[in-house]
Formats: structure tokens, C-alpha cells, sequence
């Protein structure tokens, strides 16, 4: 599922006339760069894909319906008239989702971490005897951001430091000393998740999240470490990011499509 809704106010005047999820990166659309990155990871490339829309959803569709999709996964678009959040956003594509694990990835998260690095994880601690089946894999990170997700000494999540929301909530019962870790925006969710989410409305992932770390979901954190993190954020992330792509040849490949 990749979350490409978003109006893109921190974009402007640029999503003035383009849906943020179209935002050119070193030429070519996101979304375009996207496909091309999940498609390529055989975790996630042979199934469809699913995205929301709001802002310029018609733009989003004429682009699909226009540009050449050969090599990339089919993508499958669920429009919201009234924008339903991170997490409602999830609750409406119920269907889609079905039984399995879903990938849920940030219409404007440029990473090097690849899906399978959280399939994996998954299921590296579903083998595990003794330990609870993970509901959750979230791709975190030590950088600095607005808002942090807490993770104790078992890597589970356990809470949310967000000065932006000038709140501290702990979730869950922690265990050993606890580290501030930003989120990627990419994870992988358990069907159990749904369990956790509101029957309708709008509403955020992050409360998802700590409503199943409160009821002793187990939510595994994955540590990016190192690895290239950027965003089409804002107009000044953008640029960062297409400078740190046009930087690394390997990766820049690994984001677009093929010939």
C-alpha cells in the first residue's frame, strides 16, 4: 500500500498543479520511482499495489493512464473524498489487504532499505520459540525528527516522544532502558493490526500503533541504521534528496524503471 494522498503543502506552489505524489524526482515522478523500487524487490513485485488519492486524484489517473507502466507492478487506486488519515486510509482498502501481511510505504519516502528486509524480520521472530508472533515491523531510524516512537531493550515499540504534538505516551508494558527512534515510514503489518483500528473515520497510523503496543501487540522495531533515508516533504527535502540520489549511482538505479 503505498499512502500517496497527501495534499503537499509543504510543496508549494509546485502540488499547486501536481499531486504531491507526482513531484518530479531528478525528472521523473515519484510514484514512477516508487513502482519501479517496489516492483523490483520479489517480496512485493509479483502482487498489485494499492494507493489512495485526494488531492489531483484525476491527475494521478491520467498519469497512469499515459505513461508507460512496462516492467512495473499494476497499481490499484482507492480515491478518498474526505481525506481519512495514515490509518483510515488502511480500514478502506480492507479488500485489498485480505490475509496476508501488507507492506505500507510512504507515497514520499526515499529509502535503501528494502521491503524484504521487513518480511524478514517478520519472520526471523515468528520462528523464534517462545516469542509472540510480531503484529507489526516498523523501519526506524536514529536521525532527528519532530516526532519520535520509543523502543525498549527487546525492540518492541513502546510509546511515542513527539515535541511537535508536545505529548509523551507510553504504550505497553516496556522492558529495560527505552531509545528514541524516528520513523521511516515504511512498515509491515500483520492482519491482527486491523483489530486495533477505528470501524470508520479518519485516523492516524501512529494511533494504530500504540493502541496495539498499549494491548501487548508485539511491534517490532527494524534498524535502518546507516542506510539513505529522504523525503519529497517539503520543497527543501526534496532538494536534499535528489542531491543524496545523484550521489549514489547504485541506488538512483534501484529507483527507476526499467528501460
Amino acid at each position: 500500500m503505498i499512502l500517496g494522498a497527501g495534499r503537499g503543502t509543504r510543496l508549494r506552489p509546485l502540488t499547486n498543479d501536481i499531486p504531491k505524489i507526482l513531484a518530479p524526482v531528478l525528472g521523473l515522478p515519484m510514484l514512477d520511482r516508487l513502482r519501479a523500487w517496489l516492483g523490483a524487490d520479489g517480496a512485493v513485485g509479483a502482487g498489485p499495489l494499492a494507493m489512495n488519492t485526494h488531492h489531483l486524484a484525476a491527475a494521478v489517473r491520467r498519469h497512469l493512464e499515459q505513461a508507460d507502466s512496462r516492467g512495473l507492478p499494476p497499481l490499484e487506486l482507492f480515491h478518498e473524498p474526505d481525506l481519512l488519515g495514515t490509518g483510515g486510509a488502511l480500514r478502506n482498502i480492507e479488500g485489498f489487504w485480505g490475509d496476508d501481511p501488507l507492506l505500507v510505504w510512504n507515497g514520499d519516502i526515499v529509502s535503501a532499505v528494502a521491503p524484504s528486509a521487513l518480511c524478514r524480520a517478520m519472520e526471523r521472530a515468528m520462528e523464534r520459540v517462545g516469542d509472540p508472533r510480531p503484529a507489526a515491523v516498523l523501519l526506524l531510524q536514529e536521525r532527528s525528527t519532530t516526532s519520535w516512537l520509543m523502543v525498549d531493550e527487546r525492540g518492541w515499540i513502546t510509546g511515542l516522544d513527539s515535541p511537535r504534538r508536545g505529548e509523551v505516551r507510553r504504550a505497553g508494558s516496556p522492558r529495560g532502558e527505552q531509545v528514541n527512534r524516528a520513523f521511516n515510514g515504511v512498515s509491515l503489518l500483520a492482519p491482527v493490526m486491523r483489530r486495533y483500528m477505528p470501524a470508520d473515520g479518519a485516523f492516524d497510523l501512529i494511533e494504530v500503533f500504540l493502541r496495539a503496543a498499549d494491548a501487548g501487540e508485539c511491534l517490532l522495531a527494524l534498524d535502518a541504521g546507516r542506510a539513505f533515508f529522504g523525503t519529497t516533504g517539503s520543497l527543501e527535502e526534496l532538494a536534499r534528496l535528489e542531491q543524496g540520489l545523484a550521489a549514489d549511482a547504485a541506488l538512483l538505479a534501484a529507483w527507476t524503471p526499467p528501460d
